[in-house]
């Protein structure tokens, strides 16, 4: 159980590091470089991964996949969410001047809610497969 909330955390604690840095910037840039984003964002992966596994669990190539996808989509339902309340703003802000490459992808393709729809129905989906090849065997 613990393994499934770990990437709730993660979104939590990685909306809160970038707010930080959103707040330590404003006014000097106009848009915030993602790379910094996606760095704490695949150290949180690891430190997920690291903690849902014991010490001498040798998990499949799949399940680690598997365990990836279902991180990824829960930080792809979250994240932004989380950030926009922190910030003050309304649910589904999407910012003009973006930087993003998937916001410029999405942009007027599907919506905010569109996309947010996507990744629960990819981590509903990467939970079943979590579940079928898990990290540990006990």
């Amino acid at each position: 159980m613990l393994t499934f909330m770990l990437p709730i955390f993660a979104a939590l604690f990685c909306s809160k590091v970038e707010c930080l840095r959103i707040a330590l910037s404003y006014g000097k840039v106009r848009n915030i470089n993602k790379v910094i984003t996606w760095l704490v964002g695949v150290v949180m992966f690891a430190i997920c991964l690291s903690f849902s596994l014991d010490y001498y669990d040798n998990p499949s190539f799949f399940a680690v996949l598997f365990y990836g996808l279902y991180y990824a989509s829960v930080r792809g339902v979250l994240y932004d969410l989380i950030l926009n309340k922190l910030r003050g703003l309304s649910w589904s802000y999407k910012s003009e001047t973006t930087n993003s490459f998937l916001d410029r992808v999405y942009n007027g393709r599907i919506s905010f809610w569109g996309i947010r729809t996507m990744y629960v129905i990819i981590s509903i989906i990467s939970t079943i497969l979590c579940l079928y090849f898990p990290l540990t065997h006990y």
